[in-house]
């Protein structure tokens, strides 16, 4: 009789768990999860009922039931299922034969506790879940007030980069105008003077197109153009604009143009050449003896690089990994003999990733830098082919 009564008790536990089962895939967890409680006190107390020395084991069961409940509802739910469960224990005497009051008080009072505790723990537990959901809502909060703030940048900086644009054109202009000698003769005391004031104006406009450049990168706005370019033309262009910085430094500046690169390529012709300027103008300036080298060259049928080398101060181990971050620095004094917004790299960094392509640099002590960028070859023989 035994072994037949707890047949039917487990093979009902089993139809009820996989009823729950069943519901729990679909919309109704909450009624999954009590439905998975709830069968749990019949089953031990059938079994109780089937088989009277089990006593001990009902308290076990029961415990792991409160447990359950505490990790499947919430604290209101537990509480009930903790209070039923002591009630289907007091009945337990009334509907055996063979048990009495003084049988379960064990089991009872260890049901008891474990319940208290498994409450004051979910009670903790779901105090914990509520602060760090609130501290969810406000991180969400603030993610979403950055990227307003984050916007409200972006236009700021594109609207004043035009509104500053504006006047230093104008400035830039007529000092060009003053300096050909279109409004007069100039004394040599004026010509120093407009001279040093197209420089400066022209060194505050690369700087404004920095910011507006990197602003635009982080919006996403920089869309880059595949077009047919000729490498040695753009080698030219650079010469033309950097070597009479060079020039004036007493250095050396070369170019190299690898004969295994094809004639023609295909990518980004401005954004290629940006990045040609800006290696090559920072090559230039923190080099006071020695050569600056822009060199390009065939890596593979795959890729192909930009190398800029130069004999200048290096870079300090301990900066290799930061240089190429907005803003950055190696001395980021305000008495530091060089000067820039320390965006140059950044954008170049940038625009390349954009190219599909990846910068790197070696400086060895003493030994000047290499900055080395690589992009994918691709010509109009590999396209036509």
């Amino acid at each position: 009789a035994f072994q037949n009564g707890f047949f039917y008790v487990a093979l009902g536990v089993v139809v009820v768990f996989a009823i729950a089962y069943g519901l729990s895939r679909t919309k109704n967890y909450l009624s999954a999860a009590v439905l998975t409680v709830a069968v749990l006190p019949p089953m031990t107390l059938g079994a109780v009922l089937i088989n009277p020395p089990d006593i001990n084991t009902l308290a076990v069961y029961i415990a792991l039931d409160v447990l359950l409940a505490s990790m499947l509802l919430p604290i209101e739910g537990t509480l009930i299922v903790a209070a039923g469960n002591i009630i289907l224990m007091l009945l337990l005497p009334v509907a055996s034969q063979v048990l009495s009051f003084p049988d379960i008080t064990l089991s009872l009072s260890f049901n008891v506790i474990m319940s208290a505790l498994i409450i004051v723990a979910s009670r903790i537990r779901q105090q914990d879940l509520q602060q760090i959901e609130q501290q969810t809502l406000e991180l969400t909060e603030a993610v979403h007030q950055a990227e307003i703030a984050n916007k409200l940048k972006d236009h700021f900086l594109a609207n004043m980069s035009h509104e500053l644009r504006t006047p230093l054109n104008a400035i830039i202009g007529f000092t060009e105008v003053t300096l050909m000698g279109l409004t007069g003769e100039i004394t040599p005391e004026t010509r120093r003077a407009s001279e040093r004031i197209h420089h400066n104006s022209e060194r505050l406009l690369q700087l404004i197109d920095d910011i507006l450049d990197i602003s635009k990168i982080e919006a996403g706005r920089v869309e880059i153009l595949n077009q047919p370019f000729v490498p040695s033309e753009l080698l030219a262009s650079l010469e033309i604009g950097i070597k009479p910085q060079a020039t004036n430094k007493a250095i050396v500046f070369a170019t190299e143009l690898d004969p295994q690169l094809p004639p023609k390529l295909i990518g980004d012709a401005k954004r290629i050449e940006q990045i040609l300027i800006n290696l090559s103008s920072n090559a230039v300036k923190f080099t006071e003896q020695g050569s600056v080298t822009v060199a390009l060259k065939r890596l593979s049928p795959e890729e192909w690089a930009i190398i800029v080398s130069d004999t200048g101060i290096g870079i300090p181990p301990h900066s290799l990994e930061t240089i190429f971050e907005k803003f950055r620095q190696v001395d980021g004094s305000s008495r530091r003999a060089y000067g820039g917004s320390g965006l140059g790299l950044a954008i170049v960094r940038e625009l390349a990733l954009l190219m599909n392509g990846n910068i790197k640099v070696k400086s060895p002590p003493g030994a000047g830098s290499t900055f080395t960028v690589t992009l994918p070859l691709l010509s109009e023989e590999g396209a036509k082919a």
